[in-house]
C-alpha cells in the first residue's frame, strides 16, 4: 500500500506541475475570449457583431507557447491554440482528481482505524489525551532502576 501511495504522490506531482504550466496561459486566453464574447453579445449593430465575432475567432485560433515539464525533469515547449489549452487543462484536472480519489481510497481504512482508536480512547480513557498516553509510554520505556535499596529507614513517632 505504501508503494502505491508513493507512486500516486509521484504521479500527482508530475500532473500538478503540468497543470501549473497550462493554467495561466489557459486562463489568460479564456479571459480575453470572455471579454470579446461579452462585447459580441452586447454589440449595438451587425457591423460590431461581425467585428467582435472575427476577433473572437482569431483569439481562439491564436497559438501560445507553453513550457510543459517532461517526465525526465526537463521542459518541452508546446504550441497550443485555445481548444488544445482547454483540452489539456481539463484533462490534467481530471487526472489530478482521479489520483486524489485513489489516494483517498487507499487512506480510507487507516483513517477509519485511527478514528476508531481515537473514539475508544476518548470514551474509555477519560482525562488522558493521545499525547499524554504517548508520554507515559515513552517514560516507561526508559531505563528504570528496579534495584532494592540495601538499607531501611525507621521513623519513630
Amino acid at each position: 500500500m505504501r508503494e502505491r501511495r508513493k507512486e500516486i504522490d509521484d504521479q500527482y506531482a508530475k500532473v500538478q506541475a503540468r497543470l501549473d504550466a497550462v493554467t495561466d496561459p489557459f486562463q489568460n486566453q479564456r479571459g480575453k475570449i470572455v471579454v470579446i464574447t461579452f462585447k459580441l453579445e452586447t454589440a449595438p449593430s451587425n457591423f460590431w457583431k461581425n467585428y467582435y465575432k472575427h476577433q473572437r475567432d482569431a483569439k481562439m485560433k491564436e497559438v501560445v507557447t507553453v513550457d510543459l515539464p517532461a517526465d525526465n525533469g526537463k521542459t518541452a515547449r508546446a504550441k497550443m491554440d485555445f481548444d488544445k489549452l482547454e483540452t489539456a487543462f481539463n484533462g490534467l484536472r481530471e487526472e489530478k482528481a482521479k489520483l486524489l480519489g485513489e489516494k483517498a481510497e487507499l487512506l480510507k481504512e487507516p483513517s477509519e482505524l485511527a478514528k476508531k482508536r481515537d473514539d475508544y480512547l476518548k470514551n474509555h480513557v477519560s482525562g488522558l489525551t493521545q499525547k499524554s498516553i504517548d508520554d507515559l509510554v515513552r517514560n516507561n520505556d526508559s531505563d528504570f532502576n528496579y534495584t532494592i535499596l540495601d538499607h531501611q529507614l525507621n521513623v519513630n513517632e
